[in-house]
């Protein structure tokens, strides 16, 4: 509701330059020595190489982010690729949730009875007010895909909400056999440590428990 107010306070060209310039900050300082690695550097190279391999038909904020030119540093240049990737398969996430028939705030509920986050959180994150909170409730106990007793998955919700994840995986795909399963998997072990100074240094906040969606799932 209020992204058309930030444009009419800030130009765009100027609050994207400010957040390369804040995550290059950032990035110096958790990071250290790491960012002028030569493990940065062909980090960086995988990365590129799967962004420029994806197709942004129906990923729109994908596109978005991949028209922001590139930064010239190695970490800034990984930063930017993972967040175009993120912003794809997110993009895909949401053509997997509309294909299950689960409603933009279905979804934030589904995500909480799966005990991923808290409720309350996701509901002031997301901005829905009570009624529509509630009305989503109904609609999705109505469809037994989470208890009437509580805000928890039913084996229907598990099987559909483990059904979307899988969907999105197989159209996140292509991105990994650009580079090929092997390079991808060292990507993303050498960014193992870098990823956890990140988490464990509290820029990331409440969001930190986004991890809890993925160590239950099966593989």
């Amino acid at each position: 509701r209020v992204v058309p107010e930030v444009w009419r306070a800030a130009d765009a060209s100027l609050v994207t330059q400010a957040r390369v310039r804040a995550a290059d900050k950032t990035l110096q300082r958790i990071l250290g020595d790491a960012v002028k690695s030569p493990d940065m550097t062909n980090s960086a190279g995988t990365a590129r190489r799967m962004v420029e391999s994806l197709d942004f038909a129906g990923a729109p904020m994908a596109a978005a982010h991949a028209d922001v030119p590139y930064p010239e540093e190695p970490a800034l240049q990984l930063w930017h690729s993972c967040t175009v990737l993120r912003e794809h398969r997110g993009d895909a996430h949401w053509r997997a949730t509309s294909a299950a028939d689960i409603d933009s705030i279905e979804c934030h509920l589904l995500h909480a009875a799966d005990g991923a986050m808290p409720a309350d959180l996701l509901q002031r994150v997301s901005g829905w007010d009570d009624e529509a909170w509630g009305a989503a409730i109904d609609r999705l106990r109505s469809r037994g895909l989470i208890s009437l007793k509580s805000l928890s998955l039913t084996d229907n919700g598990r099987q559909t909400k483990l059904s979307i994840e899988r969907s999105t995986d197989r159209m996140a795909a292509n991105a990994i056999g650009a580079v090929g399963s092997d390079a991808a998997r060292e990507l993303r072990e050498t960014m193992r440590p870098w990823t956890d100074l990140i988490m464990d240094s509290g820029v990331i906040g409440a969001w930190k428990m986004r991890e809890e969606l993925w160590k239950d799932l099966p593989d």
